[in-house]
């Protein structure tokens, strides 16, 4: 097995998770279906919950699907001096090690923070619907919070994917002694 194999590897069970984490939302959109059916005032808010738990299953999906389809090409670009036509042995050093593991942990953190943004979003978009024009003044605190945390989630992610190597480098002389 190869450096990139491994990498390749570790995506696809990345994107098995990814899919994997998405099956809790189907009981809970089969439990809206008969809500579904009302007329009134109730009615709109129900598909409005329930387009949003599809957004966030759709965002959990799409990430679970790009990881496993796109595995070798993502892990094309986490291993280096590596090619299709001239693989490496798989003794690799501990700095590879960590820098394929921090390559995982940022796509991880990508894969599960589109969609806690797809949810923060779709409940921003229940609360446009329900207050109007004047929802910015009508937003909780915590919807905020939790649209941050999303974001900062993605920024990290993409920051530990494509910098991987340097956050080793960085480790690495932080771990030196001071003399």
């Amino acid at each position: 097995m190869t450096k990139r194999e491994v990498a390749s590897l570790g995506l696809k069970l990345l994107g098995v998770y990814a899919l994997v984490t998405t099956l809790w939302v189907i009981p809970v959109l089969a439990g809206f279906v008969p809500k579904l059916s009302r007329t009134g005032n109730d009615a709109d808010e129900y598909w409005l919950i329930v387009a949003g738990w599809v957004l966030q299953f759709g965002a959990s999906l799409v990430a679970g699907f790009v990881l496993i389809r796109y595995s070798d090409r993502l892990a094309a670009k986490m291993v280096t001096g590596e090619s299709a036509a001239s693989p490496q042995p798989l003794a690799t050093s501990g700095r590879e090690w960590q820098a394929i593991a921090f390559s995982v942990l940022g796509l991880f953190l990508i894969a599960t923070g589109f969609p806690r943004l797809a949810g923060v979003a779709a409940q921003l978009i229940q609360l446009k619907a329900k207050f109007g024009p004047d929802f910015k003044h009508m937003i909780p605190q915590g919807v905020w919070i939790g649209g941050i945390v999303p974001c900062v989630q993605i920024v990290l992610g993409g920051i530990f994917f494509f910098k991987a190597r340097a956050l080793v480098a960085w480790w690495d002389r932080s771990q030196q002694p001071v003399t």
